[in-house]
């Protein structure tokens, strides 16, 4: 497995992550600012709103994983399990 490839793919999807988490967070902020005077609009709003928020804490959780995974590529421990140091095979 060549680690530049690897670590060329984390950084894309890093990308990806990082616009979607943009895409989302202007969404949070638009809907927030614009609740409907009618019960059942309101409810529907609410209920988007906590899509919204379980999506954002998604894609903030995978950005976290990369994140780490780009870490130890960098560090030279990619190979290595993050819990017990043992050489894992590719």
């Amino acid at each position: 497995m060549d680690l530049k490839t690897v670590k060329q793919g984390l950084e894309k999807r890093k990308k990806e992550l990082l616009d979607r988490e943009g895409r989302l967070q202007s969404d949070i902020r638009r809907e927030s600012g614009s609740l409907s005077e009618d019960s059942e609009e309101r409810a529907v709003e609410k209920e988007n709103d906590e899509v919204l928020d379980a999506l954002d804490v998604t894609v903030r959780a995978e950005l976290q994983q990369v994140d780490n995974a780009i870490e130890r590529i960098e560090k030279g421990l990619y190979f290595n399990c993050a819990k017990c140091g043992a050489e894992i095979a590719e």
